[in-house]
């Protein structure tokens, strides 16, 4: 396999997608591996303690979102009508797409 690079922020976009569809049991570094192009040495590199880390990343990756998307628009001013029409759009779009 030649040499692919992908960026942290593509390749857990691709990890988020793999886990929501198939769960933690269901992923495998090689289903990792064969989905980003990169080959498993370059995951460890990556991910030290393999998918136990990826996983853990991930779940930071998606706190971080909706803490900045959801939570502090909820804190924000205005009515609470106006921050649940500002929160409403990106939540659905979080849950349509694998985007963080």
């Amino acid at each position: 396999m030649a040499h692919r690079g992908i960026s942290d922020d593509a390749f857990l976009e691709i990890a988020l997608d793999r886990f929501r569809t198939y769960g933690f049991e269901g992923v495998s570094l090689k289903m990792l591996s064969d989905k980003t192009g990169l080959e498993k040495p370059s995951l460890y590199y990556r991910y030290p303690a393999g998918k136990d880390q990826i996983v853990t990343t991930v779940a930071e990756s998606v706190a971080g979102w909706f803490e900045s998307n959801i939570f502090e628009v909820l804190d924000g001013t205005g009515t609470p009508r106006a921050r649940i029409s500002l929160v409403a759009p990106a939540s659905s779009t979080f849950y349509r797409s694998s985007q963080v």
